[in-house]
Parts: C-alpha cells; sequence; structure tokens
C-alpha cells in the first residue's frame, strides 16, 4: 500500500471517528468552548498539559493563545505546566510523577482559571491529579482525551473516539483548533 492509499485510509477513519464524536459530545464541545472563552474574557488564565504528543498538543495551543492563533488580538494568558527539566524532576523525585501538573497548578492558578489537560488515555494519574487539583481550586476543568476516560474527571470530558493514540491525536488537533476559533469569535464578538 502506498502513501496515498494510507492517507485517505486514516481521512476515511478520522471523518468516522468525527463524526462519532460530534454525534456523542457536540454539545459538550460548544460547552466548553463557551466556558473556556467566558474565562478568558474575565481575565482568567489558561493553564495546559498532557504527556508526550499531548504535551506537544498543549504546547502549541499555550503558543495560539499567548501569540495568536487566526486573529490579531491581545496576548491571552496561558501556561503549559511543563515547567522546566529541574522543576519536573524535583517535584517527581520528592512527591511523586502524580504530582508534576498539580504542584505548580497549585502554586500559580486560582478560582476563576482553566484547565485544559490532554490525554489519549485520560488515565495518566499526573492528568488525572492535576484535574482533581483544579476542582479543588475553582478552576473550569477540560479533558480531551480518548474513550472510556470518566466522564466525571472533569467539567467537560470530550473523548474523541480512535483504534490508536495517533489517530485519537489527529481528532485532537480538530479539537484544540474548534476551541480556538470558540475563542477568538467570541473575543472578536461573533
Amino acid at each position: 500500500m502506498g502513501l496515498v492509499d494510507l492517507l485517505v485510509e486514516r481521512r476515511s477513519a478520522l471523518s468516522a471517528a468525527l463524526d462519532e464524536f460530534l454525534t456523542a459530545s457536540g454539545a459538550e464541545l460548544d460547552a466548553a468552548g463557551a466556558a473556556l472563552a467566558q474565562a478568558l474574557a474575565a481575565g482568567g488564565t489558561v493553564f495546559l498539559c498532557g504527556n508526550g504528543g499531548s504535551a506537544a498538543h498543549a504546547l502549541h495551543v499555550e503558543a495560539e493563545l499567548v501569540g495568536r492563533y487566526r486573529d490579531d488580538r491581545r496576548p491571552l494568558p496561558a501556561l503549559h505546566l511543563g515547567l522546566g527539566a529541574s522543576s519536573l524532576t524535583a517535584i517527581g523525585n520528592d512527591f511523586g510523577e502524580a504530582e508534576v501538573f498539580a504542584r505548580p497548578l497549585a502554586a500559580l492558578a486560582s478560582a476563576g482559571d482553566a484547565l485544559l489537560a490532554i490525554s489519549t488515555s485520560g488515565a495518566s494519574p499526573n492528568i488525572l491529579r492535576a484535574l482533581e487539583s483544579a476542582r479543588e481550586r475553582g478552576l473550569l476543568t477540560i479533558l480531551v482525551t480518548g474513550p472510556g476516560a470518566s466522564a466525571e474527571a472533569a467539567d467537560w470530558v470530550l473523548p474523541f473516539p480512535g483504534a490508536s493514540a495517533d489517530a485519537i491525536q489527529d481528532g485532537h488537533q480538530l479539537i484544540l483548533h474548534t476551541l480556538m476559533d470558540a475563542i477568538e469569535a467570541s473575543l472578536a464578538g461573533r
């Protein structure tokens, strides 16, 4: 099978998964986007976290909020919780790996802020602990995840169906850009 055939196959699977996601979670996506835009409009900060490829997605969203997505607009407060190697390894060593996102969140976040967590499995202990910490502090919580994550893990759980981590991450990129669309449309009054 050639690369073009593989891409056509991937497009077909992504399209079917997107249809399934929109049917099951379209209303939640709308609500999460509106809540995230409202938190930013009220002066809140969006904190982001993820592991591996999901960390790269979180960094991507941070850049689009602080820099720009499509619109020339004011920079929006956003911070990826990955910190530097010294902080990550110190927290992991002294408090356990499950605390690597929760501890900086406790230091920096306050009520009115938001946590956008990204996890293909929805079961990573450090992501679940960060969501728990965020809820304890009165933050809005959104989990962009794959199938099987607990619907109780966050205020809004957005599970993208997929047979593999890469297929789920393809959908995550679409979801994250749609959230950016909602934020910029809200800020522009559209």
